[in-house]
Order: C-alpha cells, then structure tokens, then sequence
C-alpha cells in the first residue's frame, strides 16, 4: 500500500524543532508589550499579536530534542554529514545502534527497491528504540491492494497492520500511532471502499499482537545487553504533541 516514505508525521515536526519557542530568563517584548516570563504558566498557551504560542524552557527543548532522535526524527540538518557516508561505514555504525545510520540506509535501499536490506535496517532500528521505523514496516504488513483479495481474506493483514500501529502507542509514541492508524483507515476505505471497523474481538486481537511483538523485542534488547524500552513521555513531548 504505497512506497517507501511516509514521512508526513516525521520530519516536518523534526524540522519544527528547529526555532522552537524557548522560555527567556528576561522579558521579551512584542508591540511594546512585555511578557514576564517568571510570571508565566508555560503549561498553556499565550497569544502574541494574536498568535497563540507554547514556550519551552531549555530543558524541554533538550529532552524534546533527544526523544525525538532516540525514536527516529531526524531533521534534514542532523542527516548532512551522514550523507556522505558510504553505505559501509553506515552499515558498521547501524551495527551500534546508530539509527540515523540506519535510516539513511533505509532510504538508499527503498531508492533501489531493495526490500530485503530496507527490512533489515527498519527492523534493526526497531530493536535499537525507533519508532519511525515501525512507521515504515507497516508498509509490509498492509494487506497487497494490487490483487482482489476479499475482505475476509485482507483481515489478517489489516489486524496485524494496527497491531504494529498499536505497538508505537506502547512505545510512547502516541502522536505517531494515532496518525498512523488514522491515515491507515482513510487509505482504506479509498482503496476498498468500505469503512475499517473493528469487532470488540478483532480490537482484543490487535493488542495481544501488539503486545506479542513488544514482548518478542523486548527479548532480543535484552539479549543484546541493552535493557528495557525506555517508553517516557518527558513534560516537553507531551507538551509539543498536545498529548494530557
């Protein structure tokens, strides 16, 4: 269902990070106007010249900024040196854990249809904490929209694929499940015409999946000496997704 890569819901809010609204020590002033920042409630937001605005403080912005990177945001500017890097020494670095490494290796190998490799690196950064590219697997899990499958036929895949969905959301990526079960169901009334409901059974086979698949990654983190996901959701992620 479509090709490598649906980035909609990564890089433009990696990119966003890159002039983010950061809590001064001193007062700002716009149109004469000055804002206490002391005195101000950075859990909401504030309207200047009737612009709405979240603040951050460094802090927020740092953790923000690390979240992000440990789960496979990457803006264009964190990707240029790495670019020319030959696939070799990215290769060695995604062996590390590098998933910058591996998503540049990911998009080289879906440039040449190299399905194999790409599934190898996304699976790789899976383990190594990516969220972005359990995003990216589920192109492989959606049922094929290019045979005529009935639907009982497409429901095994159409689970497992919310399953994954579901799997980012256990991960502590919220923003990222919601938008990617969301864009799920709207490509799949466009194709099949038909809306995506779920039995409550069908609902208890997805999380169980879900779950199964955490579990089983869990396994491999651990024997890799690696320890447990780290599934936080630090007060600058919440804040910068909207999430309560």
């Amino acid at each position: 269902m479509g090709t490598k890569k649906v980035t909609a819901a990564q890089e433009p809010l990696a990119n966003k990070l890159a002039q983010p609204q950061v809590v001064s020590e001193k007062p700002a002033t716009q149109d004469d106007t000055k804002l206490d920042f002391a005195k101000i409630d950075s859990s909401k937001p504030i309207t200047v010249n009737g612009q709405s605005y979240m603040l951050f403080s460094p802090t927020e912005v740092a953790e923000l900024h690390n979240w992000m990177s440990d789960r496979g945001y990457f803006r264009e500017q964190d990707k240029e040196v790495y670019k020319n890097y030959s696939d070799e020494v990215l290769q060695e670095l995604g062996k590390r854990g590098d998933i910058l490494a591996l998503d540049i290796l990911t998009s080289r190998a879906f440039k040449v249809d190299d399905r194999k490799s790409a599934t190898l690196y996304l699976n790789l950064a899976t383990i190594y904490g990516s969220t972005g590219a359990l995003q990216d697997l589920m192109i492989y899990t959606a049922p094929n929209s290019t045979n005529e499958a009935t639907e009982e036929q497409r429901r095994p895949s159409t689970l497992e694929t919310l399953a994954v969905s579901k799997l980012i959301a256990i991960r502590g990526d919220k923003s990222l499940s919601t938008v990617t079960q969301k864009g799920f169901e709207t490509t799949y009334k466009i194709l099949y015409g038909v809306d995506l409901v779920l039995t409550p059974q069908e609902q208890q086979l997805v999380d169980n999946r879900a779950q199964e698949m955490y579990d089983q990654l869990q396994t491999i983190r651990r024997a890799k000496g690696l320890g447990d996901f780290d599934n936080s959701e630090p007060s600058g992620v919440k804040k910068f997704f909207g999430l309560k």
